[in-house]
């Protein structure tokens, strides 16, 4: 809570990906041109990363929140619900039953796992599989998702991301991040300047 932009380690994280995620999948496609073999590829890639964040993130628990190797599997996740959502027919039918399942896991999540709990580890898999489910189900009309609320906030999310931590930090300093009027206050301030930006 000391570090101004530590939350710019995601983007680091994201860039990475967004660099080597190309090149893996041109290697597959280079290898066996067959979209069987980027799932699987992916598929095999997602579980080695997941694997790897269960063990470190008991053993080396800093690198396993900050590392792509460690936190790889959730943005390839997103790469496999993609192609698994445009590619495998009949799955539409089940959309409204994936998609509540979906956002079930995320409402678990958001319960169930506090700061005592080693993170990412395999409790990760619970808001992923949700966001998995969500993405393959395409459920666009989806008042939870769909609403007005919903909608400003997921077109404002990435500033109000880059808002929300340099206000944490100013209310650590401050001594004020056990003060839940100032915490409000704060909050309110990020949708602002999230808005503005």
């Amino acid at each position: 809570q000391e570090k101004w932009l530590l939350h710019t380690w995601s983007l680091g994280i994201e860039f990475q990906f967004y660099v080597l995620f190309p090149l893996f999948v041109m290697l597959l496609w280079k290898i066996r041109p067959q979209l069987k073999t980027i799932v699987w590829g992916l598929g095999l890639a997602c579980f080695a990363s997941l694997a790897l964040s269960i063990v470190a993130s008991g053993w080396k628990p800093t690198a396993a929140f900050y590392l792509l190797p460690t936190r790889g599997w959730e943005l390839v996740a997103g790469g496999l619900a993609f192609v698994i959502g445009r590619e495998v027919p009949n799955l539409q039918r089940y959309s409204k039953p994936m998609f509540w399942l979906g956002f079930a896991l995320w409402v678990v999540a958001a319960f169930l796992i506090d700061t005592s709990f080693a993170w990412p580890s395999g409790w990760a898999l619970l808001p992923v599989l949700g966001t998995v489910l969500i993405i393959i189900a395409q459920h666009t009309d989806a008042k939870v998702m769909s609403n007005p609320l919903a909608t400003w906030l997921g077109d404002r999310s990435y500033s109000l991301y880059l808002w929300h931590w340099p206000l944490v930090v100013a209310l650590y300093f401050a001594d004020l991040h056990n003060d839940w009027l100032w915490i409000a206050s704060a909050f309110a301030l990020s949708l602002v300047l999230g808005h503005v930006s």
